[in-house]
């Protein structure tokens, strides 16, 4: 039996040696545990004829709430990969063999490529096969990333032309074929260009057609791109589409006509001078067309009916969204939320025609207009009855027949009528059966003294 000492001892020796048994399952790993996160950002490795592009970061959660932040890297190809690949050959060339041709790993047989325990070797990793003196390059090959001038394998461009550049303003530049270039003279315009004016100044852009030209004054900020001038009317016929901003342009088509699409509607004119712009106003996105010079239609792009909207100089319409002015920002006019609708016709205020030279002006005549004195009463009263006697004209007052001599034009204080000068002309005006002075005639500077050097002389009308 026995002593109830040493099993208490050897009850609290099975307790420690539990405790230590738990402690080291928590502190030593664990094959039966779940393995650790891996919290290391990864390694790029790019070719010799590549750089690394950061494109953006990426936040990794690790165990126990750490958190790394690693770059997101790409590899990027640099100008002239090709090039740079074989000068590469020649500078990694062993001295005393042949600098053989590039061969990159895509071009090998499969039997060709060096592998080690069955895997590739690293992208980056370059040999040299035996016996050609070639240079092997395994590397990840051409990554793209965002670059709006690099041409983007397998795109169809068109090879249709629309026109040529006349003329221009410093600038402009043009999105051709994936890459962007200012305008040159000469330079001919395929459907799908990209016309911009980046600047904060209007630009002017002269463009000619085999059927005509247009000449046109972009606003800043805005960007034009090249349509199918075949699309529309079935034949050529030139075709542009306004993405944002506007434009003035003046027409001159000896067949045909000049296209344009803003917004929802396109416009039509084979002559004359016109203006297209979007605006911001209280009920959203708009597009405003003012004829200048002539006239312009105006169409409804799904309009299938062939209603035409015309506008004639020194009137304007106005194609409205139906969206909120809230949803849209002055740079975001591509993204048209509905068709909306065309408000009526109507004129510019009279200040702008006046302006535009749309108001004819009055030509302002060589002599006094009597004819806008208002009548008497006593004569508005008299009817041709009264014509023998007394007075039939007033202000002066006259009998039938009688003349008035006036010097216009004479200055204040003069002693005669100074007919020799250019601006004096010596005046009579007949009174005539309807109780109006007749138009004015002009005598020669020799009858100056018929006329008065003031004022009005009623008389005969022999000189």
């Amino acid at each position: 039996m026995l002593h109830p000492i040493a099993d208490k001892k050897r009850e609290m020796l099975r307790v420690f040696v539990f405790i230590i048994y738990i402690v080291a399952i928590l502190l030593v790993p664990h094959n039966g545990w779940a393995e650790e996160k891996d919290c290391s950002c990864p390694k790029v490795t790019c070719g010799p004829c590549q750089k690394k592009v950061t494109i953006g970061k990426e936040v990794k959660f690790c165990d126990w709430g750490d958190i790394n932040v690693c770059r997101k890297v790409v590899c990027e190809n640099v100008n002239f990969y090709f090039g740079c690949l074989s000068n590469y050959n020649k500078e990694r060339a062993p001295e005393g063999e042949a600098k053989g041709d590039l061969e990159l790993v895509y071009d090998l047989g499969e039997k060709d490529q060096e592998t080690v325990n069955g895997k590739r070797e690293p992208a980056s990793k370059v040999a040299l096969k035996k016996g050609t003196g070639a240079v092997v390059l395994q590397a990840q090959g051409k990554i793209e990333v965002g670059n709006d001038s690099r041409v983007l394998p397998g795109e169809n461009y068109s090879e249709v032309v629309i026109g040529e550049v006349a003329g221009f303003d410093s600038g402009l530049q043009i999105l051709h074929r994936g890459r962007i270039h200012p305008v040159q003279k000469g330079q001919k315009l395929y459907v799908d260009d990209e016309i911009v004016n980046k600047q904060k100044k209007n630009k002017n852009l002269d463009i000619t057609f085999k059927s005509g030209r247009v000449k046109l004054n972009l606003f800043a900020k805005s960007k034009l791109v090249v349509q199918d001038p075949n699309s529309i009317a079935g034949r050529f016929q030139p075709f542009l589409y306004l993405v944002h901003g506007g434009l003035t342009f003046d027409v001159t088509m000896k067949q045909g006509s000049f296209d344009l699409l803003a917004g929802q509607i396109l416009t039509r004119a084979a002559s004359g001078k016109h203006q297209v712009g979007y605006e911001m106003g209280q009920q959203g996105l708009q597009v405003k067309v003012e004829s200048f010079a002539e006239s312009i239609d105006v169409i409804r792009a799904q309009d299938l009916s062939g209603k035409i909207i015309q506008v004639k100089a020194g009137n304007f319409v106005t194609w409205m969204s139906e969206t909120s002015k809230a949803l849209f920002s002055m740079d975001e006019k591509q993204a048209l939320a509905s068709e909306g609708f065309i408000t009526p016709v109507f004129q510019m205020p009279e200040a702008r025609r006046q302006k535009l030279g749309l108001v004819p002006t009055k030509k302002t005549s060589l002599f006094a207009d009597w004819s806008s004195e208002p009548p008497s009463l006593e004569r508005s009263e008299r009817g041709l009855a009264s014509v023998s006697t007394g007075d039939l004209c007033q202000s002066p007052s006259a009998g039938f027949q009688q003349c008035a001599w006036s010097c216009e034009g004479n200055g204040k204080g003069a002693k005669g009528c100074m007919a020799e000068k250019e601006s004096v002309h010596c005046v009579r005006r007949v009174c005539n059966a309807a109780g109006q002075w007749g138009n004015p005639t002009a005598f020669a500077t020799s009858y100056k003294d018929l006329c008065p050097s003031d004022g009005v002389r009623v008389g005969d009308c022999s000189p």
